[in-house]
């Protein structure tokens, strides 16, 4: 393509995706309001903005339309193209996202950000670099394979977590370091709200996230001399920095209303991002990692257990998720067992579990 008419298509995508922000950002004060306070990151949510949360959905249909029912004539299959072009190239999406996104999540505190998103990354597929939007993972291939692997290897990952935590717990519980009453008496705590975000988290938080960074932005690592692991490694890092937003706060010290949350939100994304990345490899679709996505975001935020664990050092007492306040050798002796247990389940899945499944459902692709 012409450089100059790539300019003016980028430029008209970029208008587009700002006037869609804009848009989402004039919600009336018309919002549904919680029970108290919830703070996800810098910003606490008192209500669900109505007009916002609408024009995720409706918004979509259109796009739809425009995707799958009107001709686009001049598209062609992903090839191949150079390192430095791609960086680029995504640099420019990644940091005008981030900018937006930040101004979002500011003013109310839920990533609204993310169907004008979706429409920012298919228009640069289809309509700025003439590409099949199929090529990138987004297509309707195996759909029904696709799904029953995702909630099948959901289920089995779930069995072994719980079994290996079972075994924790219980070794735990033998030195005296874990109270097994404390555990089995520990309330559950369901947010409601949380769980009722499924349909968007999916819809609009999984598709955008993973059409973004497994989707366009693997995909097009990969097709060059990058590799397989500095291509994964180098789209979650990005992934984890695309979570920095949350903590962003024009208040506090250093613009960052809490280091240590962000750290860990983070690195857990980080490690979520080289996961889809290795699920999307095998079986170059997006359903998984979507479907896997929605599920992660609604469920992490519904459920929590009240004083799962208390670990005693002499007078230190460690409840719940967090380790601060621990002596150094404690923290050691916590480190060691996560690795000792994690580390090997994931190896475990990525060689011998996820092959495995992907060849008996029939969705890997070679």
């Amino acid at each position: 393509m012409d450089s100059n008419s790539f300019r003016k298509k980028e430029i008209l995508v970029i208008g587009f995706f700002i006037i869609l922000i804009n848009l989402f950002l004039l919600d009336f004060g018309w919002e549904i309001p919680l029970d108290g306070s919830i703070s996800v990151g810098a910003t606490p949510i008192t209500g669900i903005p109505i007009l916002p949360t609408l024009l995720s959905f409706l918004l979509l249909i259109p796009l739809y339309f425009w995707v799958y029912q009107i001709p686009h004539n001049g598209l062609k299959n992903y090839e191949k193209e150079e390192s430095k072009s791609i960086i680029k190239v995504f640099l420019l999406i990644f940091s005008i996202i981030i900018i937006f996104r930040t101004f979002v999540l500011l003013r109310y505190g839920l990533p609204y950000e993310k169907t004008p998103m979706i429409f920012f990354i298919v228009l640069q597929i289809i309509f700025v670099e003439c590409y099949y939007l199929k090529d990138f993972g987004f297509h309707k291939d195996n759909i029904w394979k696709n799904i029953a692997f995702t909630f099948i290897l959901l289920f089995i990952v779930g069995i072994i977590f719980v079994g290996i935590l079972g075994i924790i717990v219980l070794g735990l519980s033998s030195v005296r370091l874990i109270d097994l009453n404390l555990i089995l008496g520990t309330p559950i705590s369901i947010n409601w709200y949380g769980l009722a975000s499924f349909p968007f988290q999916l819809i609009c938080v999984g598709v955008s996230e993973e059409l973004l960074f497994r989707g366009y932005f693997f995909t097009k690592l990969r097709s060059t001399n990058l590799g397989y692991i500095r291509s994964i490694l180098v789209s979650s890092v990005f992934f984890g920095l695309f979570h920095v937003c949350w903590y962003i706060s024009p208040q506090s010290p250093w613009f960052i209303s809490d280091f240590e949350q962000m750290v860990s939100h983070v690195g857990f994304t980080f490690i979520f991002g080289i996961m889809m990345c290795i699920i999307f490899e095998r079986t170059r679709s997006l359903v998984a990692p979507i479907i896997i996505h929605g599920l992660s975001n609604s469920l992490g935020s519904s459920i929590s257990i009240s004083n799962l664990f208390e670990f005693s050092f002499g007078e230190i007492t460690f409840s719940g998720i967090s380790i601060s306040g621990l002596t150094p050798s404690a923290e050691i002796w916590l480190i060691i067992l996560t690795a000792v247990t994690i580390i090997p389940m994931f190896f475990f899945f990525v060689i011998s579990i996820l092959p495995r499944l992907t060849k008996w459902i029939g969705v890997e692709v070679n």
